[in-house]
């Protein structure tokens, strides 16, 4: 299994090589803060590298995008701003890779499934457990 286009969208806002207005946000996703910060994609992709260590199906992982989009129109969930300025989860991604070596940190296997398999839709509350600030996830995923 591969998990495909898996993004949690950052705040551009203040940072050069930006254009336009922001249309990712709403109550669905997009960004909302405190969910639009460095540090929170930064510990929801750390923890996506462990929960993808642990999960034997797995076999990679498409993080959308390597580098923002300079469209505020477009993406913003890059492990670099506009420019290739890292940001936190750049670093943290490279750290937990080499931290779990291929071994699953969690010391058992772990599965994933779809939440609503009949909806279409789902929502990787697992991943996000115990990231703070508690809340709802960042972003959901659609299916076929």
């Amino acid at each position: 299994m591969q998990l495909n286009e898996v993004g949690i969208q950052t705040s551009s806002a203040g940072r050069p090589g930006y254009t336009g207005v922001e249309t990712a946000t709403g109550p669905n996703g997009g960004l909302q803060a405190p969910y639009d910060t460095e540090r929170y994609q930064a510990q929801w992709y750390t923890k996506l590298v462990d929960f993808s260590e642990c999960d034997a199906d797995i076999r990679s992982v498409n993080l959308f995008k390597l580098v923002d989009e300079t469209s505020r129109a477009g993406w913003q969930s890059g492990l670099f701003y506009a420019g290739f300025v890292p940001k936190r989860s750049a670093g943290a991604v490279e750290t937990e890779i080499e931290r779990v070596a291929d071994a699953c940190p969690a010391g058992r296997p772990a599965y994933w499934a779809p939440l609503d398999v009949y909806g279409g839709s789902f929502a990787l509350d697992a991943l996000v457990a115990g990231i703070t600030p508690a809340g709802p996830p960042a972003t959901t995923a659609k299916g076929p």
